[in-house]
């Protein structure tokens, strides 16, 4: 066995780096979470074998044996001492988990959880301050509760496993270990314990597979170790403190042992911790890379290696070339919360303003049937009766004023046509199935017939018509058949009205994908059989993986807002991959020409994450948008604002809220990414990871985003006020040679959106995170956070190169415009 280093004990937790384990059988009297840092580890507990790879773990109890088999691997052990680890449970009882990151039916967020506390922990270790052990200990503790809340074997589980260590050895163990520095003996070690050295023999030999005197030379060389570390005593002292008759005999077991000899090892400890880390690891220096992503920004802080990495882009750009149309379909959508909350000035405002400067064409909404808008009711004899004046006020400013086409999603059910009378969110909303078909048919008739009168059929045939998503069924709250028929129904109305009128079908793209279309394709056969197939589809997706859970628990977590949220997708990729797949599936289905609208999505659906209001966020729409915006017919973000009553509003200002805006309509940093979006140009001539080329009739544009995928650990910490959340320090070097480019003088405009410039997350974070804002700091910071721009004027003939570097999720916009036309074109 060879070991890294064993850093400081802080009483209760100590960790252990190690590689190439060499050993097969092993066992512990502490608790054990063993981490997979590199490579992969094979290991057995009873008749159960694991196959952990890098960012796997498993967890050992005390005294139980495993066994281990491992080739060229990095692992990390965390131990947790016994004492520490019952000192919550009753007196004379032990407590055992089972708990294995392999295991896929616990959900995934519970092992997440658990690294992000490992890695805490670590760190706070390697820092060496007593001040931390407090943190630690708080932290260990929280790992004791997630595991006795989720990993608590049955009781008598010990009992029935014959892999924990017979009581009898671990007297043995015990009493070795309390008294390792005496001279000890098989004959005196069971005479302490009322038996025979032969039994004490045979029995030690048989549940550990070493002798009693390997391990209790194993244990004397452990603390000798400790002491040749943390101590500057002599070797032959430390021989006499830990139970070696002579020098000579400690130094040949500890060379045979550790391949060096003492005073060898003290010299090569006797650099700091964090240098003993960045040495050992030279080979790999990001070995601890697969951990160290789950810490949290605050202990992400502290830097184990003090390297930084840099990633290089060569881009070549040929301006003569003609290149191909953007189809900027980011444009095509623009979502707001609910129809009620469209009518509060305020979010008009906002509606106004991303119109004006974003450009959206169209826009969509929850709730337009909920009984907030007041659009039907029922006499007392159950005749039906309609009231469309909210929604003529909202259609008017949305339509006639703003000049957008609508994205309408039909529901949810007024509480008169509602099944379950349950109200979800914080509306009057009943996203269940109906009471009535004939009424519903009804409603969406009356309702869409209305809107053609009022703005004419021809202007209404450049909307889209959809009922609620089919999630819903996944949610538990209707069931598919339920569903259908609302589909059915509302489809047959809208064609009832005109058949030039565009309506899709509804999903979750997730969803989709993790039933292996099977519910989607018993939709779209309904749709062949019954005559009403879908004009378009339409799709939600946030990234998250939630599939695998109660869709009921989904619901109510999301709705309360009071458990972690659903983890995301650790594929930066997933949105790309996601709609390759969808594509393939409908060409095998000849629907290949059914046009794909993303409704809404965004990273989270979660309310109160705050890489939402980070510069993370920025660079995750622009790469996501860049590079999947070709492929679908809208890519609506959700939402707008923060301004939204699904769940009730969180009092502070920036709380990790969905919106690009806050609620009193400060741009955050994702809005500012549509604002570059929107400076592109109108053809592509040049796209890879990390840029977009693009150019006008004269005017280059070119967009620069350094997208770090790391918000899978925002996620899973408690959200504190304030917390530093982009700690990363992966740079981006970009050399962008322009090649062709006509003899002028040209004026490059830099526009850099980074976490001094733009972030207005980070300026309030600056200004100490107030929880109450005054109106001076609210304009401070809708003044202060903007992109920063720069100029400068540059004479270009043929060739022209820039650089620049970027910082984690940073965006920069470069406009390169000629002052006066090309030479070739002056008259």
């Amino acid at each position: 066995m060879i070991l890294w280093d064993l850093f400081a004990e802080n009483g209760n937790v100590h960790f252990e780096l190690k590689r190439d384990l060499e050993y097969k059988a092993m066992w512990n009297k502490s608790l054990e979470i063993l981490y997979v840092l590199t490579g992969n580890l094979s290991c057995s507990i009873q008749d159960t074998h694991y196959e952990l790879t890098t960012g796997d773990f498993i967890l050992f109890n005390p005294y139980e044996l495993h066994f281990i088999d491992s080739g060229n691997s990095r692992v990390l052990s965390m131990f947790i001492h016994p004492g520490f680890l019952n000192a919550g449970a009753p007196k004379q009882q032990q407590i055992y988990f089972q708990c294995c990151s392999t295991d896929d039916s616990k959900p995934h967020r519970y092992y997440d959880t658990l690294r992000s506390l490992i890695a805490d922990m670590f760190l706070l270790h390697v820092q060496d301050s007593i001040a931390n052990d407090y943190q630690i200990n708080s932290y260990a503790l929280q790992i004791l509760a997630i595991l006795n809340k989720n990993f608590l074997l049955q009781e008598g589980a010990r009992v029935n496993n014959p892999e924990l260590l017979d009581d009898r050895v671990i007297q043995a163990i015990e009493y070795i270990d309390q008294n390792y520095a005496e001279s000890l003996t098989a004959a005196s070690i069971g005479q302490a314990l009322y038996l025979s050295p032969r039994t004490l023999m045979s029995i030690f030999q048989k549940k550990t597979g070493m002798s009693v005197s390997s391990y209790l030379r194993l244990i004397r060389l452990a603390h000798a170790r400790n002491d040749i570390i943390m101590t500057n005593d002599s070797i032959a002292e430390i021989a006499l403190r830990n139970g070696f008759t002579d020098t000579s005999g400690l130094i040949s077991n500890f060379r045979k042992y550790y391949g060096k000899t003492p005073l060898q090892y003290r010299k090569k400890q006797s650099v700091p911790i964090q240098d003993m880390v960045n040495e050992e690891s030279k080979e790999n220096e990001y070995v601890l890379d697969s951990l160290l992503l789950f810490a949290s920004s605050e202990q992400k802080n502290f830097r184990i290696f003090h390297t930084s990495r840099t990633e290089h882009s060569e881009i070549r750009v040929d301006y003569t070339k003609k290149g191909h149309p953007a189809s900027n379909t980011w444009q095509e959508l623009l979502n707001v919360g609910w129809a009620k909350e469209a009518l509060l000035a305020p979010l008009q405002q906002q509606i106004h303003r991303a119109r004006r400067e974003l450009g959206f064409r169209s826009i969509r909404f929850h709730g337009i049937f909920d009984d907030d808008m007041q659009i039907y009711r029922e006499l007392p004899d159950g005749t039906p009766a309609f009231n469309f004046t909210y929604t003529d006020m909202l259609f008017d400013f949305l339509v006639l004023q703003e000049g957008l086409n609508l994205h309408l999603e039909l529901g949810f059910l007024p509480e008169a046509l509602a099944k379950d009378k349950t109200s979800y969110y914080n509306h009057h909303s009943y996203p269940c199935g109906t009471n009535s078909l004939k009424k519903w048919h009804l409603l969406v008739f009356e309702f869409v017939k209305h809107c053609t009168v009022r703005y004419g059929l021809n202007r209404v045939s450049s909307w889209r018509f959809e009922v609620f998503s089919s999630k819903f069924v996944f949610y538990n709250t209707l069931t598919r058949e339920d569903w259908w028929d609302l589909y059915r129904t509302a489809y047959n109305a809208v064609k009832a009205v005109s058949p030039a009128l565009a309506f899709g079908i509804n999903n979750d793209l997730a969803l989709i994908l993790s039933q292996k279309f099977q519910r989607f394709s018993w939709y779209l056969n309904l749709c062949r059989t019954q005559n009403c197939m879908p004009d378009f589809l339409s799709l939600e997706t946030f990234h998250g993986l939630y599939h695998f859970t109660d869709g009921a628990a989904v619901m109510q977590s999301t709705r309360f807002q009071h458990e972690p949220p659903t983890p995301h997708s650790e594929d930066p990729d997933y949105l790309d991959k996601a709609l390759t797949e969808l594509s393939q599936y409908l060409k095998v289905q000849g629907f290949e020409n059914l046009p794909v609208y993303i409704s809404h999505w965004s990273s989270t659906d979660w309310q109160q994450e705050y890489s939402n209001d980070t510069l993370f966020k920025a660079a995750f729409l622009v790469k996501n948008i860049l590079n999947n915006q070709e492929r679908v017919h809208a890519m609506g973000h959700w939402t707008l604002s923060d301004l939204m009553e699904e769940v009730p509003h969180n009092p502070d200002l920036f709380h990790g809220g969905i919106g690009l805006l806050t609620t009193n309509g400060i741009p955050k940093a994702g809005y500012y990414a549509y604002v570059m979006l929107h400076a592109l140009e109108k053809n592509c001539i040049a796209q890879g990871r990390g840029y977009c080329v693009t150019k006008g009739e004269h005017k280059l544009s070119i967009l620069l985003y350094h997208y770090e995928h790391d918000e899978l650990i925002y996620q899973m910490r408690t959200n504190t006020r304030g917390e530093d959340w982009l700690a990363g320090d992966v740079m981006a070097e970009y050399q962008i040679l322009l090649e062709n480019m006509p003899e002028n003088t040209y004026t490059v405009q830099t526009t850099m959106l980074d976490r001094e410039h733009g972030s207005s997350y980070d300026t309030w974070v600056r200004i100490g995170a107030p929880s109450e804002l005054l109106m001076e700091q609210t304009d401070y910071i809708s003044n202060i956070s903007r992109p920063i721009t720069s100029f400068q004027t540059v004479e270009i003939n043929g060739a022209y190169e820039l650089q620049f570097r970027l910082r984690s999720n940073e965006l920069c916009l470069i406009q390169i415009e000629p002052r006066g036309l090309p030479k070739e074109f002056s008259i």
